[in-house]
């Protein structure tokens, strides 16, 4: 997708504190991830989660173009070996609940507005089905937890 080498989603849980990349793809000869990003406290994150929560993109085009306020997220991008990274957040009724991103391993360099678009219209499609999800629990609950204190009971 869109040059990649890698794309992922994580998701928030645990109250919006703990993150997990809950799904990944790479390319041929990529390492993946995936395991070793489960349950993160969301705090080790501040520059990085601080913009998504304002609805920002993280565009990336080289790590060492990261400000010292990143040095967190630098030094994970960094073990990942990820040269460049476009990330976009993920919310559903006003609350991030993750994000969904792209590394590139092979090179530094900007993304291009086709894979911003790209990216965005997945962001989206992930928010319809968190909320559908949500909404399924929802209906799923009430259905049983519904007060039959007041149903007539017959007896024959």
């Amino acid at each position: 997708m869109c040059n990649a080498g890698r794309s992922y989603l994580f998701l928030f849980h645990e109250n919006e504190v703990i993150m997990d990349n809950t799904h990944e793809w790479c390319t041929e000869g990529v390492e993946s991830q995936k395991e070793r990003l489960r349950n993160l406290p969301i705090e080790m994150f501040p520059w990085w989660c601080d913009r998504l929560r304002k609805g920002e993109i993280i565009h990336i085009k080289d790590l060492s173009s990261l400000p010292e306020e990143a040095s967190a997220e630098k030094d994970i991008l960094e073990q990942q070996n990820i040269r460049s990274v476009l990330v976009l957040p993920i919310f559903v009724d006003g609350t991030l609940k993750g994000f969904i991103g792209l590394d590139n391993v092979e090179e530094t360099g900007e993304w291009e507005p086709e894979d911003i678009n790209s990216l965005f219209a997945v962001s989206n499609l992930m928010t319809m089905v968190l909320k559908s999800d949500r909404m399924e629990k929802e209906v799923r609950l009430a259905k049983f937890s519904v007060d039959h204190s007041d149903t007539p009971i017959l007896v024959r």
